[in-house]
């Protein structure tokens, strides 16, 4: 409930590091690290993602004309930076669609393959790890 959360949150946006942070909140890194964790939403993948980074580009740029009317500067320098980290990240997954379409939207390598989109791409990886792994035991039974 700091007053100056919002502006340690900009930081956080602007890639400052979580000592950084605490420094200038004077704050210890414990209360940053417990915040970002626990207080503020994950980002998700796929579809509700893009819609929370529209989201933030719209907020963004209401941010900055709000700033710039009311004359804060660094306000509004902050929120152009965050339009700008918006609009890279949006041109990053256009990209990316272009090139692999929408194949592993939403998908977690770690969570294999229960977060797969596409069902028959995670039956190929799965047959293609298991197939590895009876190579990888047929090797050490024969001391390869």
């Amino acid at each position: 409930m700091s007053a100056s959360r919002a502006a340690l949150s900009a930081m956080r946006d602007l890639g400052a590091s979580v000592e950084e942070i605490s420094e200038a909140g004077r704050l210890p890194s414990e209360v940053i690290e417990k915040h970002f964790a626990e207080c503020v939403p994950p980002i998700t993948g796929g579809e509700e993602s893009d819609t929370q980074l529209a989201q933030l580009l719209r907020d963004s740029t209401e941010l900055y004309y709000g700033a710039v009317i009311g004359g804060a500067w660094p306000a509004a320098s902050s929120a152009l930076a965050v339009r700008l980290r918006a609009l890279s990240e949006l041109s990053r997954r256009t990209e990316l669609r272009t090139k692999h379409g929408s194949l592993l939207d939403g998908s977690d390598p770690r969570s294999f393959p229960n977060s797969w989109q596409q069902p028959d791409l995670a039956a190929f990886v799965q047959a293609h790890l298991d197939w590895l792994i009876e190579q990888a035991v047929e090797c050490e039974a024969t001391t390869c």
